[in-house]
């Protein structure tokens, strides 16, 4: 085969298929950032979870949610006076529970 030929194969194949591998080595590279943005949208839009809310984490620890962004969760938690921040991807996995109010409106 004329090796003129075959490098204008080449270019052809490399000029379609460079932009896949681009953005599929982009994907592998920055998944992690992904994953964690989109739970970040998930959680920020789509839960229950408000800034100020009080909650359990894990049952046990008292904390309040002072800040939610697209990438990370802060808590103040009150017993030890400390700032817990936690990456959104994560935290379906800690078992957070939100404090209901106690106050009821009454029922006729």
């Amino acid at each position: 085969m004329d090796p003129v030929v075959i490098q204008t194969m080449l270019e052809t194949m490399m000029g379609q298929y460079t932009w896949w591998f681009i953005g599929g080595a982009g994907a592998l590279f920055f998944k992690s950032a992904i994953e964690n943005f989109v739970s970040g949208l998930v959680f920020y839009y789509g839960s229950d979870y408000n800034v100020d809310d009080e909650v359990y984490i894990g049952g046990t620890k008292k904390a309040r949610i002072v800040r939610q962004t697209f990438s990370k969760t802060v808590f103040y938690v009150v017993n030890t006076n400390r700032r817990l921040i936690v990456q959104n991807r994560v935290l379906n996995t800690m078992g957070i529970e939100k404090v209901l109010p106690t106050e009821h409106p009454e029922r006729e």
